[in-house]
Parts: C-alpha cells; sequence; structure tokens
C-alpha cells in the first residue's frame, strides 16, 4: 500500500531521509541501510558472502555466506512521532559450528523490530530497535561493518541532531540482558559523534568528526562472578570531499578502564588515513592502517592489537596498506541491488599479502 502524500506521511519520509545521512566510512555500505520507507508494509532480503584470508593472530580470517530476512510496517502517529514493528530473520550456513561469530548455537536468530520515533525540527528520537550499527559514520578501526551480519540489529535509545552546521548522532545499544543464575553478563555500548562542518558547498566540503564510545560487560552480581570490562576509543579526524573525491584521516585513542586489565595493553592509538574517488557505479579507495597497542571491541579485528576472544593474543604494531574496489549495481529487475568488493592488502610489517572479497544482493520490495 504506498504512504498516503498527507503531512504527517511527509513528516515519514522526512524521517527516513534524515536516518539516511550518515552512510560512510571507508566504502559506501548503503546496502546495508534501511531506505526511505516507499511503502507502510516493506519487505527486504539480503544475501551476502565474504571470504576473507588474513592468516593473523588476532584476525585469521573467515569464510561466511547467509541470507537475511525483515519485514517491518510503518505508522505514522501524528504530531512528528511514529511506530514501527516487524521482524528480521537470519540465517548464516554453518553457523552451528562457529562459536566466534554466534552466541547461540543456532544456525538461524530472530530480531524482533519495535521502535518509537519522533522527529521535531531537525532533531529525531528513537527507541527500541536502533538505525543499526553502520549508521553512526565511524571508520572501522572502531565499527566493523561485518556487525551487518554478526549484529545488525540495535536496541536501545538513539538521538540525531541534522544541523547546517554540525551534524550529532548519540547512541546506547544494549547488547545482552544479565541473567544472574545463568551467569550471563550484561553488555553495553554507548557512543557519541559529532562532525562539525566548516565548509559545505556543491563542490567541495569539509568537517571534523570526532567521537567517543564506551565499551562495558557487567559481572558483580552473577552467581559465577564474572570480571568487569570497561573499554573506551576516543577519534578525532578531518575529512574532505572535493566533487568525487574524500580524503580522509582519523587519530584513534584506546584505553582499558578495567578495575583489573584482561589484555596486555592499557592504552594504544591507531590511524586511518584514505583517498577515495566515486564515479557512476564504482568506488575506489587506497587505505593506510596504522596500530600501536590498539584495542576497539566493535572495530575490525584485523586493524586491532587485541583478539577479543583471546585477549592475550596480540600483535603490538599494525601498518597495513590496503586498495578497496567497490562496485554497486542496480539490476534490471527493481528493487535489486548487488554490491561487490575486492580489498587487496599488504602488511607492511610482516611483509606478507593479505586478501578479503565479498559479493551481496538485495532485494526490496
Amino acid at each position: 500500500m504506498p504512504i498516503a502524500a498527507s503531512p504527517v506521511n511527509k513528516l515519514l519520509v522526512l524521517l527516513w531521509l534524515c536516518s539516511a545521512q550518515a552512510l560512510l566510512g571507508q566504502l559506501n555500505n548503503s546496502i546495508f541501510q534501511q531506505k526511505m520507507p516507499r511503502k507502510q508494509w516493506e519487505n527486504q532480503a539480503l544475501f551476502f558472502h565474504k571470504n576473507s584470508e588474513y592468516f593473523d593472530p588476532v584476525a585469521p580470517g573467515q569464510t561466511l555466506l547467509g541470507a537475511q530476512f525483515r519485514s517491518e510496517i510503518h505508522k505514522a502517529l501524528g504530531s512528528g512521532a511514529f511506530l514501527s514493528g516487524g521482524l528480521m530473520i537470519q540465517g548464516l550456513y554453518g553457523a552451528q559450528h562457529s562459536a566466534r561469530i554466534w552466541q547461540s548455537a543456532s544456525p538461524v536468530r530472530l530480531f524482533p523490530l519495535l521502535a518509537f520515533r519522533y522527529v521535531h525540527r531537525k532533531q529525531r528520537w528513537q527507541f527500541g530497535h536502533l538505525p543499526g550499527p553502520l549508521s553512526h559514520d565511524l571508520p572501522e578501526t572502531l565499527m566493523n561493518y561485518d556487525w551487518a551480519w554478526n549484529r545488525p540489529v540495535e536496541y536501545g535509545i538513539d538521538h540525531r541532531i541534522f544541523h547546517s552546521k554540525y551534524r550529532l548522532n548519540t547512541w546506547l545499544d544494549w547488547r545482552q540482558l544479565a541473567i544472574p543464575n545463568q551467569s550471563q553478563q550484561e553488555i553495553i555500548s554507548a557512543g557519541t559523534v559529532v562532525k562539525p562542518i566548516w565548509i559545505s558547498r556543491e563542490d567541495f566540503s569539509m568537517s571534523s568528526p570526532i567521537s567517543a564510545m564506551i565499551y562495558h560487560q557487567g559481572g558483580e552480581n552473577l552467581t559465577q562472578r564474572k570480571p568487569l570490562v570497561t573499554q573506551i576509543n576516543l577519534s578525532a579526524g578531518l575529512r574532505a570531499n572535493l566533487g568525487p573525491w574524500e580524503i580522509n584521516s582519523q587519530f584513534m585513542h584506546s584505553r582499558d578502564a578495567s578495575p583489573q586489565l584482561r589484555q596486555p595493553f592499557q592504552e594504544g592509538w591507531a590511524s586511518s588515513s584514505w583517498i577515495k574517488h566515486s564515479r557512476g557505479q564504482w568506488e575506489q579507495a587506497l587505505v593506510l592502517q596504522t596500530a600501536h597497542e590498539f584495542s576497539a571491541p566493535l572495530g575490525a579485528p584485523l586493524y586491532s592489537s587485541v583478539d577479543r576472544q583471546e585477549p592475550y593474543s596480540t600483535v603490538r604494531e599494525r601498518c597495513i596498506l590496503q586498495a578497496r574496489l567497490n562496485y554497486i549495481h542496480p539490476l534490471a529487475v527493481e528493487g535489486v541491488r548487488l554490491d561487490l568488493r575486492l580489498d587487496p592488502m599488504y602488511d607492511c610489517l610482516n611483509q606478507k599479502f593479505l586478501i578479503s572479497a565479498g559479493a551481496y544482493l538485495k532485494v526490496e520490495f
């Protein structure tokens, strides 16, 4: 059923346009994002395949093959308020043998979708399921785009401001509920990203994204006590866009503020710099990643010094030169898009080549 062109439903369109503003890390991850709704009831399917060959102590590489199906209904309540509800089903083929990816041994996972949104002028609040981990406009060093299938839905509170001079996003993601008699830890992550916009012209723009994130695992009230973990990540950078070109440089800091360290490094730093060219269906980027005793619980493991699953499996220094090729092509069938990615890399310190490749097909109806 098409959305009627009432003032309230026009706000629904504005709401989703705003939610699609912060998509870009090093690559255009729009295929993993929720677009502006064209219907009150929407369905989409995402088929994904990714293979990475890293042979690294922290990120050995893996092959993933699976699919997601998402169905959601949007209802405008009036005065800028909206309610959305639905369900996401995800199957990762062979997941019953992959404890590193799933908290559950089941190869099929269900994610309930229920959110209340309120839009007022240039601000938006959302409670329930959130826009997703890739909507925060963070570099992959801090937010791995593999979360699009490893944990595609966030739950909690999200607030955004879309001002002509800056963008602001603050969120809290309740990742896991504490169950004392099962000794299941509470896991919470939260963050703020602010992006002052210094220049905004049609042919040139410049901004300086700044972020602060915290990741916490509780365990003090469990039947079988588990160690408390609190990790903090800070970042600051500069981004310039000139026509089809983007130049971006980010500096990141990590600190483990846990009462007792669960990893060898209390503090560390990382940097990520890239130049990207986008034209038509093609996107190419050249990236330099460096790190020293750096840890980011939600970031890509290849750019970290610490394995989150085995904290004493470490790589103290990182220096990776990476070429990225991304091809996005709408197919002849309406609502179907193909995303192909190839990432050849060179580990400058260990003098070896690494590679990652992926294929993603999205169907919206």
